[in-house]
C-alpha cells in the first residue's frame, strides 16, 4: 500500500494520526482514576476473553506499521492503554513485545522495495537500544502521570513537525 500512496499524503496521514493519538493515553489515565474512585478498584483483565479486541488492535497496528512506519509507541500503546487496565509501564513493555513481529515483516517488505538504508538503520538501532535502556529504567520509576504527559506532548510535537515539513 505504501508504494501506491503519494508521499505527501502519507506524511499528512501520519501527522493527523499523531495528533489524534496524543490525547488517548492521558484520557485513559483520567478514565481509570474516575473508575477507581467510583468503584474502589481496578477490574481484572482477562486477555483470553479480550482476544478479539487485542487481535483487532494488533491488525490495526500491523497495517499502520507497514503503511506509515509507526508501531508500538504511536498505536499499540494508546490502544492497549484504552482497552486494558494495565498500568502505563506494563502497557509500554507489552507494546514493545507486540511490535517485534510486524517490525520484522515490514522491514523485509521495505527492504525488498529498496526503501531501507542499512547503514543508517544500524546507527539508529544502536541509538535506540541505548535510549531504550535509559527510557525503560525511567519508565519503571516514573511518577504517576509522567509517562502519559510525555506521550501526549511527544505525539503533539511529532505531529506539528510532520505538518511543518509538508509546508516546505
Amino acid at each position: 500500500m505504501t508504494a501506491r500512496v503519494d508521499c505527501a499524503a502519507l506524511r499528512r496521514t501520519l501527522a493527523w494520526f499523531l495528533a489524534g493519538a496524543a490525547p488517548m493515553v492521558p484520557l485513559k489515565a483520567v478514565a481509570f482514576r474516575a473508575r477507581e474512585s467510583g468503584e474502589g478498584g481496578k477490574e481484572k483483565f482477562d486477555a483470553a476473553a479480550s482476544a478479539p479486541t487485542l487481535v483487532a488492535v494488533g491488525a490495526t497496528a500491523g497495517f499502520a506499521s507497514g503503511l506509515l512506519g509507526i508501531g508500538g509507541g504511536t498505536l499499540v500503546t494508546p490502544l492497549l492503554a484504552l482497552v486494558s487496565p494495565l498500568p502505563q509501564a506494563a502497557v509500554l513493555g507489552t507494546s514493545l513485545l507486540a511490535m517485534l513481529p510486524p517490525s520484522v515483516v515490514a522491514l523485509g517488505t521495505h527492504y525488498r522495495m529498496g526503501n531501507v538504508d542499512p547503514r543508517m538503520g544500524a546507527a539508529l538501532a544502536v541509538g535506540t537500544a541505548l535510549g531504550g535502556a535509559f527510557g525503560s529504567s525511567f519508565a519503571v520509576d516514573a511518577p504517576r502521570g509522567a509517562l502519559e504527559a510525555v506521550f501526549f506532548f511527544g505525539m503533539l510535537f511529532l505531529s506539528n513537525r510532520t505538518f511543518r515539513s509538508l509546508r516546505k
